[in-house]
Order: C-alpha cells, then sequence, then structure tokens
C-alpha cells in the first residue's frame, strides 16, 4: 500500500493528464521513532497542525494502522533514533 501511495498513485494521475507529486511536507514528532536500517523506509502516522504521530505497530501486515494513516514519516537509510519534538518528512496520503 505504500509503494502503491508513493508510486502507483502519481503515475495513474500523470497519465490521467494531471502534473502531481506526493506532497512532502515538515512536521514535529509527537513520540520518538527507533533509528533506521539499510534501506529507506515509510511509518505510517498521523498528522494535524504540523505534529505528526507515528502509528505505534509498524507491522507491514496489519491494515488499521495504514486505514488510519494520513500520513507516512520518511525515514533516510541508517537515520538515528529521534525523540519527541524533532522534526521530520513526511508525505500526505490524503
Amino acid at each position: 500500500m505504500v509503494t502503491a501511495a508513493l508510486f502507483v498513485q502519481p503515475l495513474v494521475r500523470r497519465l490521467a493528464g494531471e502534473i502531481w507529486s506526493a506532497p512532502f511536507l515538515k512536521a514535529r514528532l509527537t513520540a520518538p521513532v527507533g533509528a533506521n536500517g539499510g534501506r529507506e523506509a515509510y511509518l505510517r502516522a498521523e498528522e494535524k497542525d504540523g505534529a505528526v504521530a507515528p502509528a505505534s505497530n509498524q507491522d507491514s501486515s496489519l491494515l488499521f494502522p495504514f486505514a488510519k494513516a494520513n500520513a507516512l514519516i520518511r525515514r533516510p537509510v541508517n537515520a538515528p533514533a529521534l525523540k519527541a519534538g524533532d522534526e521530520v518528512e513526511c508525505v500526505r496520503l490524503r
């Protein structure tokens, strides 16, 4: 679903004649997130008024956190752990 949101949706919109790209924004974390590994990751989250709360369970097999999410927190390769209040890059889903 994350791949569809990041790649398929822009492709379909482009094929439909729209010039569109994922709307990235900066937001402040409401909770800490752990360090990231050797690949880029997108964490399901809820963004509101410039604050973003990562879903408590990021297991990719779970649909409920994705259904509740309105944003994805981008975690670059080998990103360090972050604490609440740190700024992160997000992409809006809706």
